[in-house]
């Protein structure tokens, strides 16, 4: 069995990912190899080759409507939001009002900032694609936009210089949806063993300080990604 993971985590602890897959495996009784993606690109291409994923909630739901891999569980590491404003710009939602806002498209920390805007009856005028929630930092910060979102997990690891002239503006704490396991049909019948070791992870000796490692308490099962379909579809 081949695993691969989002390029956002391996970025941040490629040898943690290892070793989880080692603990996962053992506990699972599963051999689970690790293919790490470079970027996205190859995350994707990855995709018809691999046996089990971890990926973002839209890529989850690509994963089960498109390609047909089966939900296994999330995680209590919840993907959120942060909106920021550039400096001297009153540091409030309704600042939101009618602004271009920076942020990398077709991400669910994009999609949510704008759902959370919508309930707030505030609406931006466009949002301004980046490739990167780098790229949307420097531009803030260059003024080439004075609004923008940025996934939370990125934002908590930058240092203070590099968050100099930006204020933020709403930290989210929705805890809705997080990234999530996904398990190829080819592999159906070892979802339930696999589920099991997921969730007993947190209790072995040896799963404790690696998920310590990741950011990551404990794990739930998902059965189905409607709802984050439902978010999709609600704006």
């Amino acid at each position: 069995m081949q695993a691969t993971v989002c390029p956002h985590d391996t970025a941040k602890g490629l040898t943690s990912w290892i070793e989880f897959f080692v603990v996962l495996g053992a506990v699972s009784k599963e051999e689970i190899g690790f293919l790490p993606a470079q970027d996205f690109p190859e995350f994707y291409r990855l995709w018809p080759q691999v046996d089990l994923v971890y990926a973002s909630p839209l890529d989850a739901l690509r994963l089960e409507e498109e390609h047909g891999f089966l939900p296994l569980a999330g995680n209590d590491r919840y993907d959120e939001v942060v909106l920021l404003v550039r400096e001297g710009v009153p540091p409030r939602l309704e600042s939101f009002g009618g602004a271009r806002v920076g942020a990398v498209p077709d991400t669910f920390a994009a999609l949510l900032g704008q759902e959370l805007l919508r309930k707030s009856g505030v609406r931006p005028s466009e949002l301004v694609p980046f490739g990167s929630w780098n790229e949307v930092l420097a531009a803030l910060r260059k003024g080439q936009i004075t609004h923008a979102f940025l996934y939370r997990d990125y934002y908590e690891e930058l240092s203070p210089v590099s968050l100099e002239g930006t204020t933020p503006v709403l930290v989210s704490e929705t805890r809705r949806f997080s990234h999530v396991f996904l398990l190829s049909p080819r592999q159906a019948g070892k979802k339930e063993a696999l589920l099991s070791a997921l969730l007993a992870l947190p209790e072995h000796p040896m799963g404790r300080p690696v998920l310590e490692e990741l950011g990551i308490g404990r794990f739930y099962p998902v059965d189905s990604t409607r709802m984050i379909r439902e978010l999709v579809t609600s704006g």
